[in-house]
């Protein structure tokens, strides 16, 4: 069993529930650092925004299959086997730490919008190719109405529960609606404060006519 080692930093206290030396803890903390200033920034947030300064777990995954994550207003855990599945599940942290930055700063946004945001940092941050997946089901949104973008509820695990990536439906869909007019911040606002659902109703309407438009292709 391997020894908790507590780190802290400017933003996070660190816990390493997983095999560590010193050196890589370090290593990782003043990544995450850097890599929220980065996605601060993305996003159109100041850092400094954020007086919370949430528990970062890394965790041992009970099941070496499968690296998973959490983000909350409280903590961000990632279950791993081990330092090497943090690097190369880098967009899992960087999505879980993406949904703390929602928490704490949109916290009535819906499950929908949270998770498209996260997973719109995730990419455009790391830059990587996104998953076929994001394209294949993309029919699926026909059966999305504003309503259910707007709701609470975590309807989406219906989805996945179906093979249906809806996750990356979401995240072109968040594409769809900045399309370089807005940053996600004043996506936000427009959406909570300035109660613009039409927004919401337009980008439903590009996301179908994008829809229609694959089925083409695939």
């Amino acid at each position: 069993m391997n020894k908790e080692k507590i780190k802290q930093s400017q933003h996070y206290l660190f816990i390493f529930k997983i095999a560590i030396s010193d050196e890589q803890a370090i290593c990782f903390t003043n990544e995450v650092e850097k890599r929220r200033e980065d996605i601060m920034k993305l996003m159109g947030f100041a850092n400094d925004v954020i007086n919370c300064k949430p528990v970062y777990i890394i965790d041992q995954s009970k099941d070496k299959n499968y690296i998973h994550g959490t983000g909350n207003r409280s903590s961000i855990q990632i279950y791993v086997n081990n330092l090497n599945d943090i690097y190369e599940n880098v967009n899992l942290a960087i999505h879980e730490e993406t949904h703390f930055i929602l928490s704490m700063l949109c916290p009535e946004i819906s499950s929908f919008l949270n998770e498209g945001i996260a997973e719109y940092v995730c990419w455009k941050y790391t830059n990587r190719e996104k998953p076929a997946e994001f394209m294949q089901n993309f029919r699926h949104i026909r059966s999305v109405t504003c309503d259910m973008i707007l709701s609470r509820d975590n309807w989406m695990k219906a989805y996945q529960k179906n093979g249906i990536w809806i996750y990356g439906v979401a995240c072109l869909y968040i594409e769809i609606l900045l399309e370089n007019r807005y940053t996600i911040k004043e996506l936000l606002q427009e959406i909570y404060t300035n109660n613009n659902i039409d927004i919401i109703k337009s980008g439903l309407r590009a996301l179908s006519w994008e829809s229609q438009r694959l089925d083409q292709i695939y």
